[in-house]
């Protein structure tokens, strides 16, 4: 039997953990260390590194890699991998937000508004608005801006597993080739 049948949100109770052990890792500087350190492992570091690209604490750490990475590697190769990390992290997000935080959120808005958050529920979901959240969603996923605000959007929309993969490496792998090309130029 799963230890955390007894928790009332089990999902909100994860995502602040893990943001609590995020920022105690990122204030230490052992994060960023660690992320820094990851240019010793190839084109294995560009899908970690793609990974940590769509997370907001680990964006910064992750683009400068990836920017060291696509100067000595190949930069087509570098944004398809990184690309390819970033729809892994932003899987993870995306299964999280849909399979349950969604429902846990609904229920503390539902107690704490009311009917006022039920009626704005119904409101984002008519066909005038329902466009609005996904077009969001990939606007901020192909942004340089972290993911899961992005996915947060999408994951509300029920969209399913294979499309939201699709869509998420396409805007990642673009949105990371930009960034790279626009660096390299700078640089």
């Amino acid at each position: 039997m799963s230890n955390h049948n007894h928790l009332k949100y089990p999902n909100l109770t994860i995502f602040f953990s893990i943001l609590f052990f995020t920022t105690v890792l990122s204030y230490t500087g052992t994060l960023h260390v660690w992320v820094e350190n990851l240019g010793a492992f190839g084109y294995l570091s560009v899908v970690i590194a793609g990974i940590f690209f769509v997370s907001t604490f680990t964006v910064i750490p992750a683009t400068a890699i990836l920017i060291l990475l696509s100067t000595q590697f190949n930069l087509f190769l570098v944004s398809f991998l990184a690309g390819t990390g970033a729809m892994i992290g932003d899987f993870l997000i995306f299964r999280f937000v849909r399979d349950g935080l969604v429902d846990e959120l609904k229920n503390i808005f539902n107690k704490v508004g009311g009917e006022n958050v039920l009626k704005f529920h119904y409101v984002i979901h008519t066909k005038y608005f329902a466009w609005l959240g996904p077009v969001l969603g990939a606007i901020i996923i192909a942004s340089p801006f972290p993911d899961e605000l992005g996915v947060g959007f999408l994951g509300v929309y029920k969209l399913n597993d294979s499309k939201f993969a699709i869509i998420s490496f396409i805007l990642n792998t673009l949105g990371i080739f930009f960034i790279l090309t626009a660096a390299q130029v700078l640089i």
